[in-house]
């Protein structure tokens, strides 16, 4: 592990429980196949998995549209709610 990421390492895991600096583990590239199936990791991380992935390819948008619509979604749904009682 770089020296920068030890050093970052030894801060963070003072102020976090020791259940869960226990689930963190740092791998080499020689210690994948201890902890993954060796089928199912690329040869590059020492597995034998030929498939190739495509990346992801997310749109963007601001969160602002994202959030306006939930909004008018919502008070839609909490008027017709409303409506009912009325």
């Amino acid at each position: 592990m770089p020296w920068i990421m030890n050093a970052c390492w030894k801060v963070i895991k003072k102020v976090l429980p020791k259940e869960a600096t226990d689930r963190v583990k740092f791998l080499s590239i020689t210690s994948f196949t201890d902890f993954f199936d060796p089928e199912a990791l690329p040869p590059h991380l020492g597995g034998t998995c030929l498939k190739e992935y495509k990346p992801i390819q997310y749109s963007a948008f601001s969160g602002e549209e994202c959030f306006s619509t939930v909004r008018k979604d919502s008070t839609s749904v909490m008027n017709e709610g409303r409506e009912k009682k009325a």
